[in-house]
């Protein structure tokens, strides 16, 4: 299509235009300010190559942040809506883009590399540390037909045990079983948002979250974290900038395995509060039943709005396809209600399997030996990290996060010693804040004090002592 041409129109006039338009809507939000530009946008009044005012004069002029109003001009260029031409300014462009970012997701898995190298940049789960199947496994599973579309999705054997087994209140929730935890952040997501509603995002994350979040037409907005968590700060800011949703994972967070502890959760759920906003809080409790810290979720402080979301893909195996949600009943009615139109249930046969596993002995001492392998391999890298970086890293889940000199250096140093990791980059939703790399801790036959010194040694490469 070739460089926009730069129009000569005044922004003055693009300006009264969008607080005209605003003001006309009663909504002062990101979501209203993009509803605003896509309308003026359709009436041809906002005209292609126009200046649009800087952010900050649009925030002064309708009582919005300059947090806010950046959100928005965010989405609406990742919509094809505007275009930056640097100092020149922010431009109307010709109209959305055919490809947008929901058509180029960020998570895009490495391709298979060669059985001779160590590839520990999946964050897929040690084979060798998951349950394995056997007869007992399989009881009272007699044949695959269903005794009709209406009946529970959940077998009442799970739903008794997942109550056993994480304590929520049944008088406060109640549950339900999709198909893994990107599943049900979807689903969830439809159920609470709506198109242009800001969420907030850890950062960095596993980036296939950003992604759903923008394929549902929503706003990621980023949270700041320290070795607890979300700093309440940012939640604080996130939330008066307009965000109505959170995605958070309290435990064994991906990429940075760290986990929240209660007393951070009441900070933040004191914030949430504070607020008296309307809000909705999704957990993404993915490793759970690998996870050495404390079960933790907002349910303990704000069960009305929290929905808690576990997996069993890094516990029991990522072919089972199991999650389930804890959430309000209501809900968890519209979610089940939705299905209906679609898939209806996971299969019943997948359900009786995971039951049977999480009533085995052998199963559950499969599980003890998981834990303790993955922070005996966590314990053993971060011992060689700390060494080499001086740093100290959380000590639990699948994966290891290692803020590194340079990370392409890095990332070239380990793949000559045959070991592949995951770029840093990828996980942060605006760029990355530092380099670092990611490790998954699925050794599966290497020896892991050779990986271990592999890894120590390539993290201690400094700018320009590596050649390719």
């Amino acid at each position: 299509m070739g460089q926009l041409p730069i129009g000569t129109t005044d922004w003055q006039d693009s300006e009264h235009e969008l607080i005209s338009a605003i003001v006309a809507a009663g909504e002062r939000s990101v979501k209203g300010l993009v509803a605003a530009y896509i309308e003026l946008f359709g009436d041809q009044k906002l005209k292609p190559g126009e200046r649009l005012p800087p952010i900050r004069k649009i925030a002064s002029e309708i009582a919005m942040s300059p947090t806010s109003v950046g959100l928005a001009w965010r989405y609406l260029s990742e919509l094809g809506y505007i275009v930056g031409q640097g100092r020149s300014g922010t431009f109307v462009s010709r109209g959305p883009r055919l490809t947008t970012r929901q058509e180029q997701p960020r998570w895009n898995p490495v391709p298979k590399h060669s059985n001779s190298m160590a590839d520990l940049s999946l964050g897929f789960p040690d084979k060798h540390l998951l349950p394995r199947l056997s007869p007992s496994n399989f009881e009272r599973i007699f044949d695959l037909s269903a005794t009709g579309y209406h009946e529970d999705p959940v077998l009442g054997e799970l739903t008794e045990k997942l109550y056993e087994l994480f304590p929520f209140s049944k008088e406060h929730s109640d549950v339900t079983v999709v198909d893994g935890s990107l599943d049900a952040i979807d689903r969830l997501l439809k159920e609470v948002a709506s198109p242009g509603d800001v969420v907030a995002v850890e950062n960095p994350n596993f980036p296939a979250i950003f992604d759903i979040v923008e394929a549902n037409s929503l706003v990621p907005a980023p949270l700041a974290m320290d070795s607890h968590g979300i700093t309440p700060d940012s939640l604080e800011k996130a939330i008066l900038s307009g965000a109505k949703i959170m995605i958070t994972q309290p435990r064994s967070q991906n990429p940075t395995g760290c986990s929240r502890g209660t007393q951070r959760t009441r900070k933040l759920a004191e914030v949430i509060a504070a607020t008296r906003r309307s809000f909705s809080i999704i957990e993404d409790d993915h490793s759970a039943l690998i996870s050495s810290s404390k079960f933790d979720s907002f349910a303990q402080f704000l069960p009305e709005i929290t929905s808690h979301i576990v997996s069993f893909s890094k516990s029991h195996g990522p072919d089972l396809r199991i999650a389930a949600i804890f959430a309000p009943n209501q809900l968890i009615e519209k979610i089940e209600s939705r299905r209906r139109l679609g898939p209806a249930w996971t299969s019943k046969t997948l359900q009786h399997i995971l039951v049977n596993l999480l009533s085995d002995p052998k199963a559950e001492a499969n599980l003890q030996d998981a834990r303790s392998t993955y922070r005996r391999r966590r314990l053993l890298l971060e011992k060689e990290t700390v060494d080499i970086q001086g740093i100290r890293t959380p000590t639990d889940g699948l994966n290891l996060w290692i803020p590194v000199d340079d990370e392409t250096q890095a990332l070239v140093s380990l793949a000559s010693k045959g070991i592949v990791a995951a770029p840093g980059s990828h996980f942060w939703l605006d760029g990355p804040r530092y380099p670092a790399i990611r490790l998954t801790l699925a050794f599966a036959d290497r020896d892991e004090l050779a990986l271990a010194e592999d890894i120590s040694s390539s993290i201690a490469q400094k700018p320009g002592s590596f050649r390719m």
